[in-house]
């Protein structure tokens, strides 16, 4: 549904699934249609229809339907919500699940986790996909039989020579129960614990678009957060398989201590902190670089801190 110039349904149609691509849009439509044949995909076949309004009023069973709505509303503002998206999946979701086994949404990477388990009532899987860091896509996964959806988050580190088949490495992984999200048990650090030697761990971005503090206390009971929703944990040990980066705390330099810095090349993070990373970079002209990290952040009792960590 809504294929626009065909680039996902052309990839399933390379591995070997037979698609049917709708595109409301005569101009896109004719552009896949002819890409197709020139890339000889036999496989895909190209409508130019409205996908809901042909639904409605068919009884074709598919074993899939995906969906990527268009996501700007009327006034062609870029929105990132199922309800502003285009086909509202919200409403249409009974519709839909009764013309195919299994559905794929593929959500904005702003997508609110918990607000989508609200919206939608037959998700079985949510499947949030970043790359080198940056949260790319939230994939939802809609079927017959729900009972506990599940939710895994995995950072791409790099996908050479895997295109259109193949499986990319992962710089982490993780899967969990809708049930388990919550910061219910989270342990906060104090101030005997920001000191050097021991390690910064800081969550991915798809991770951090999880409220999971209790999970990872359970997963990980050395490790104490800094102050709610800033992905930032302490811990005496490196804790293995860690959803994130673990870097090992240098020192707590104070504002004189930055400005004997000032040129350094650094890595600048900004979490639960008042001004952003590139006002940092700028005010004490801090270069581009990685090994070292400066994390500028908050304790739980509203202290603002810098912290200087090394790569381990």
């Amino acid at each position: 549904m809504t294929a626009g110039l065909g680039i996902d349904a052309m990839t399933f149609a390379l591995n070997n699934c037979e698609v049917t691509a709708y595109e409301i849009d005569k101009t896109r439509a004719l552009t896949l249609e002819h890409n197709a044949k020139m890339l000889g995909l036999d496989r895909l076949s190209v409508a130019n229809e409205d996908s809901i309004a042909t639904l409605s009023r068919t009884d074709q069973l598919y074993d899939w339907i995906y969906i990527d709505p268009a996501r700007r509303d009327n006034s062609d503002v870029r929105c990132f919500r199922l309800q502003d998206s285009l086909p509202d999946v919200t409403v249409n979701e009974q519709m839909l699940l009764s013309h195919a086994r299994r559905i794929l949404i593929k959500g904005s990477p702003l997508l609110d986790i918990t607000q989508t388990l609200r919206d939608l009532k037959h998700v079985e899987t949510i499947h949030i996909v970043s790359f080198r860091g940056e949260c790319k896509e939230v994939l939802i996964e809609l079927g017959h039989d729900v009972s506990a959806p599940a939710i895994h988050v995995i950072d791409i580190e790099q996908s050479n020579d895997v295109f259109p088949t193949g499986v990319p490495s992962s710089a982490y992984e993780l899967s969990c129960q809708a049930g388990d999200l919550g910061d219910s048990g989270m342990i906060y650090a104090g101030s005997g614990d920001l000191i050097p030697g021991n390690y910064l761990c800081e969550t991915g971005a798809g991770v951090r678009k999880l409220n999971c503090g209790s999970l990872l206390a359970s997963r990980f009971p050395d490790i104490k957060s800094f102050t709610k929703n800033s992905g930032l944990y302490i811990s005496p040990v490196a804790p293995a398989g860690f959803p994130g980066k673990v870097s090992r705390i240098v020192s707590l330099p104070d504002s004189k201590g930055l400005k004997r810095m000032k040129g350094e090349r650094l890595r600048v993070v900004s979490r639960a902190y008042p001004v952003g990373a590139a006002d940092i970079r700028r005010k004490y002209a801090f270069r581009e670089g990685d090994g070292r990290s400066l994390i500028c952040t908050s304790t739980v009792d509203g202290r603002n801190i810098f912290i200087l960590t090394e790569d381990v």
